[in-house]
């Protein structure tokens, strides 16, 4: 008959992925069903999954996946992963389960090899919650991973220092120091620098967007700066989010070369929140016209349940 597993991802854009033995059947998210954009569940709120609707059986095993926001940005005991995941279980007839923490950015990188041609690859994973890192105080914002069919290896990652993380601009390269260290054959970068899809977030709220979660309106308003029609919008606020597009592309570009600089590999994933922007996506392509990118098709935090159930039953854990 088979056994059926279920990957479950517990962060914001909460998501069930459901799969026969290792073949993936299908996935829901939670948003669809009670309609609250980026939707997460926390114990206060006496929440119930819809998407468990779907499920008819009591799962062999389940594979919770998270950014552990809640116990590593200390906003209590109640409100902490574990106690989200019981409520699950309970919901779901208490199956054997397991939770891995403070792997997020492993999970983007197997979701989006999941969904890839390729054989091996280099996956870059750029998010903007990140991963909590086991230095207290940073957040996993960058990284670049190894991956071929049974073994996922981190080579790099940025960690930012979550007490600048929402700072004005005036902390960048030339004045936020990064400090190098080499931990467990992965090359680490610690700096208060706040990059990436944290920068589009930071700025939402500056730029009049509401909910502080609106990256993707920043990166649409970016593409107003080139166009030949005016419009009646604040155009120095379209400035500034051209701005931050230009950044980010030319830092993801240094990414993408250091990436290749550690296997000269062409085949490229790339996942995390930052991936959905698809102006820049298309020119990567044009300015590395010889690799082969791949964009994960569920990068943001809905593909978790998926790369979640991938790292504990498929994949040699040398992350």
């Amino acid at each position: 008959m088979g056994l059926n597993y279920l990957g479950i991802n517990i962060s914001h854009d909460a998501s069930v992925a459901y799969f026969k033995d290792n073949k993936l059947i299908n996935v829901w998210y939670e948003d669809r069903y009670n309609y609250k954009k980026h939707w997460e569940p926390v114990v206060g709120d006496c929440f119930y999954l819809s998407i468990l609707k779907n499920i008819n059986f009591k799962p062999d095993f389940v594979c919770y996946g998270s950014y552990d926001k809640r116990n590593s940005w200390g906003n209590g005991d109640k409100q902490n992963d574990k106690s989200v995941i019981e409520k699950i279980q309970r919901q779901l007839d208490y199956p054997t389960y397991s939770f891995i923490q403070k792997e997020h950015q492993v999970y983007h990188a197997l979701c989006g090899k999941h969904f890839s041609p390729f054989d091996e690859a280099m996956a870059i994973v750029i998010d903007a919650g990140g991963a909590q890192t086991h230095k207290p105080g940073y957040q996993e914002m960058q990284s670049i991973y190894y991956v071929n069919k049974t073994i996922v290896k981190k080579l790099w990652c940025h960690y930012s220092c979550r007490s600048f993380l929402e700072l004005d601009r005036t902390w960048k390269h030339g004045y936020a120091p990064i400090v190098v260290k080499h931990i467990g054959g992965t090359e680490c970068e610690f700096s208060a620098l706040s990059v990436g899809a944290n920068e589009f977030n930071r700025i939402t709220s500056q730029l009049g967007f509401v909910g502080g979660k609106e990256a993707g309106k920043v990166m649409g308003l970016a593409a107003y700066a080139d166009s030949k029609t005016k419009y009646d919008l604040d155009y120095n606020k379209v400035k500034q989010a051209k701005e931050l597009q230009e950044e980010t592309f030319e830092q993801t570009c240094e990414i993408i070369e250091k990436a290749y600089k550690y296997k000269k590999l062409d085949n490229f994933i790339l996942s995390g929140g930052y991936f959905l922007n698809c102006t820049n996506n298309f020119k990567y392509v044009k300015r590395y016209p010889k690799l082969n990118f791949f964009v994960d098709p569920i990068a943001w935090d809905g593909g978790i349940s998926i790369g979640a159930h991938l790292y504990y039953h498929e994949y040699n854990k040398e992350c």
